[in-house]
């Protein structure tokens, strides 16, 4: 956490500048946050409001200034939300010294196979020399090892660590989300969580939507009660907060599109060249298709096929002629894999040899 740069501890990706800012104009303005122009602050900033919240009741307990103190608060809310994330993946099998080590290495480690995306773009361009790379890694900023994880150009899923030091507003509360909706059997609260995700992080709520289903065709045999547990209180209740957030949403400039433009659109396939299809292809093989036996071999075959699918149909997918639909709608999915490597690792005695081996590859592969 330390190194993430939340707080303004250690170093900020670049990132950090535009939610600092947000940051600071919560703690800074009154709410809402209304500027002299007339316009409001208009973001999903949700993540930053309790906080804020902290830091404007203490701000007159403590001497020293409020973005000390502000940034003081943001770290130490991190620190928590983060430490309840590791309790409720830990509380998903028998606690133990071994299965807590397990749970945190892969929730720090697990990663895609950029090392290995890289390592062939390089050597297809004929650019490619180790040495030299290493050093300039060391003593440069400009080293392609600093962000392989934009190895293969315009498409990308992120590491849980790349997440953390870039998006952590979206990321943290994407993974409690979908810990809370896969620690439940029924459908009673996903929706209302689904909802409180979508004003702390957006994208991601959309991929929570996959993993209900998912959830839900594993208790096929209790569908008809899944699609019962839905009416409650608190999805009904969800509702009216969905029109209220959608509402707030819509007043976003970066949403308005003209007469010709579309919100969301399929990658034009004419404009991409030869180098572009195969760093398509390299990254499906080496971000999704090697799940696949990871999955094959789980109990959590028919979610982990519709969160795979998913990862397989998000790279040809347009937010606004980007591609951030794809890096955080995927959060959601990501997390559910890196669950299920944590539970086949706790429960590897009770594999075979051979599935041993192939989770075993899979572990030491995804952990860059």
């Amino acid at each position: 956490m330390f190194w993430s740069g939340i707080g303004g501890y250690f170093f900020q990706s670049s990132d950090h500048g535009a939610r600092n800012a947000i940051y600071h104009d919560l703690l800074n303005f009154k709410w809402p946050v209304i500027y002299e122009n007339g316009r409001y602050l208009n973001y999903y900033f949700g993540y930053w409001l309790i906080p804020a919240f902290i830091t404007k009741v203490l701000k007159n307990l403590f001497l020293v200034d409020l973005w000390t103190l502000g940034e003081f608060v943001l770290y130490t809310y991190s620190v928590i939300y983060v430490f309840i994330i590791i309790l409720q993946i830990i509380r998903r099998n028998i606690i133990t010294k071994k299965n807590v080590y397990i749970a945190l290495i892969c929730l720090i480690l697990f990663s895609g196979l950029d090392v290995c995306g890289l390592l062939i773009k390089l050597i297809l361009k004929g650019e490619f020399h180790f040495i030299n790379e290493i050093i300039n890694w060391w003593n440069s900023n400009e080293s392609i090892f600093n962000h392989i994880e934009w190895w293969s150009n315009r498409w990308q899923y992120s590491s849980n660590t790349t997440q953390l030091f870039w998006v952590f507003n979206q990321a943290l509360p994407a993974w409690l989300s979908t810990l809370i909706i896969l620690n439940k059997d029924n459908l009673k609260q996903d929706l209302y969580i689904g909802v409180l995700t979508l004003f702390l992080a957006p994208f991601p709520a959309c991929g929570l939507i996959l993993i209900s289903i998912g959830k839900m065709l594993v208790n096929k045999n209790n569908l008809k009660k899944q699609i019962v547990s839905v009416i409650s209180k608190e999805n009904i209740i969800s509702i009216l907060f969905f029109i209220f957030i959608s509402a707030f949403y819509l007043g976003n400039s970066r949403i308005k599109i003209g007469a010709e433009e579309r919100l969301f659109s399929i990658i034009k396939f004419h404009s991409l060249e030869l180098k572009d299809y195969i760093l398509l292809f390299l990254h499906l093989l080496f971000e999704v298709l090697l799940f696949f036996p990871l999955i094959r071999n789980s109990k959590y075959r028919i979610q982990g096929y519709i969160c795979l699918t998913y990862l397989l149909i998000l790279p040809f997918i347009n937010f606004r002629g980007s591609y951030d639909f794809q890096m955080r709608s995927s959060i959601p999915e990501l997390f559910f894999i890196m669950l299920v490597l944590i539970d086949q690792l706790i429960d590897l005695k009770n594999y075979s040899k051979k599935v041993k081996k192939i989770i075993g590859i899979i572990f030491i592969l995804r952990m860059q």
